[in-house]
């Protein structure tokens, strides 16, 4: 199997995504290859297995030239046009067909570095952890150079929402359909969004597998006492998790509250001004390991982790957080109410008034009630479902079973 990925293992960005299954892949599979998209950052082999190959697109020069692809580009161009946009054709704006064009080249270009790595190596699965830019050039491979390779692809939020296009859909949506054999969605939400906006993708070519975080043997402590309210934030500071949301919530709640965010550190100052002198004491930690989360989790008491994206898939903090016992306060937006429920936490929804939002947050505090017990129902429930072990090797055991029927 050659797994195919956006940066990993250059960064941190996908590691908390990527890393938990390579035990389980490389277990079920022999993991020849990573082949990453970008590689400007630096390497971190931490976990992958010892003869695994790692490999950089953006920094390969083993490129096809023009002439090659130009080979490719017409017949396929032909096919495409007729068979998966052709309807949407006319609606589009010159500029924005030069875009899809453009995209189409790189495609073609990651196609063909495919077809020479597998050239020299014997792969049968290739599998891209995304829905995008590797699915779609995995896909043009199947179809220009090897129709028996097995093609899987992982299905986040992102990949499929169609507030994250630049058109009124995903122009390359269909060939992937059409090559992949086996679409694994990470949430039931999406995929249940997905298969209304695409008849012709059918049941068993598209399955949920949970993505997972390794279940903990150690509790977060219960607070004590309430006279200071911890509150636990995992996230970027980008405009979809609506940061602003919390900052209200915790403030007009009248509490005092110790805000903990771990993440993007870019409206640290912002925030630090909007809370001095407030309820609100804010401090950040920045991006930091699973592993050091972890441990911090395992040795501070936290009421609860408290999320107010405006969309989401089913964010793996919600699963590091429940692995601890630690409830979840969040909006009920994507999939997140596939691991918020009456024994994980609470949600709340946009539909509401503020005024409501900011009542029912507040009551989750006054009225706290996850002790001991309640804590372990939560890690009984990220054991059940979203245990990384578990979903990661049953994933996987899929894949062969498909393979082999």
């Amino acid at each position: 199997m050659v797994l195919l990925t956006r940066g990993f293992p250059h960064g941190k960005s996908e590691r908390s995504f990527i890393q938990p299954e390579l035990n389980a892949l490389d277990h079920n599979f022999h993991l020849s290859a990573i082949i990453s998209y970008d590689g400007k950052l630096e390497v971190d082999a931490t976990g992958i297995p010892e003869f695994t190959e790692l490999i950089s697109f953006a920094n390969s020069n083993d490129e096809p030239s023009k002439k090659e692809i130009g080979k490719l580009f017409k017949p396929f161009l032909m096919w495409w046009t007729f068979n998966t946009f052709f309807k949407s054709l006319l609606g589009l704006r010159f500029s924005e067909f030069k875009q899809i064009v453009s995209q189409m080249l790189v495609y073609l270009r990651m196609a063909s570095f495919i077809h020479a790595y597998v050239k020299e190596n014997k792969v049968d699965v290739l599998y891209s952890y995304w829905f995008d830019h590797w699915s779609v050039a995995m896909s043009l491979y199947k179809r220009l150079y090897n129709s028996e390779i097995f093609l899987v692809s992982r299905v986040h939020r992102f990949e499929i929402d169609l507030k994250t296009t630049r058109f009124s859909y995903f122009p390359f949506e269909r060939i992937n359909i059409r090559c992949i054999n086996r679409i694994s969605f990470i949430s039931e939400k999406w995929k249940n969004i997905f298969m209304r906006r695409n008849p012709d993708a059918h049941e068993d070519q598209c399955k949920v597998h949970y993505l997972g975080t390794e279940s903990s043997s150690v509790r977060s402590p219960v607070p004590q006492n309430n006279e200071q309210y911890h509150i636990l934030s995992i996230s970027g500071h980008i405009p979809v998790k609506n940061m602003d949301l919390q900052l209200k919530l915790l403030k007009d709640s009248g509490l005092k509250i110790h805000w903990h965010h771990f993440g993007a550190k870019t409206e640290d100052k912002r925030l630090e001004q909007a809370t001095k002198g407030s309820n609100v004491e804010y401090n950040s930690y920045g991006f930091v390991d699973i592993a050091y989360l972890k441990k911090w989790m395992q040795s501070n008491p936290i009421h609860y982790l408290l999320s107010s994206s405006k969309i989401e898939g089913i964010p793996v903090s919600m699963m590091e957080a429940a692995s601890m016992g630690i409830p979840i306060v969040a909006m009920d937006v994507g999939g997140v109410s596939e691991i918020v429920n009456s024994k994980t936490g609470i949600l709340m929804s946009y539909d509401w008034p503020e005024d409501q939002i900011q009542e029912v947050f507040k009551k989750a505090l006054t009225q706290y009630s996850f002790d001991y017990s309640r804590r372990d129902q939560i890690i009984d429930f990220q054991h059940t479902y979203f245990d990384a072990g578990k979903n990661h090797n049953q994933f996987f055991k899929d894949i062969l079973h498909m393979m082999n029927s």
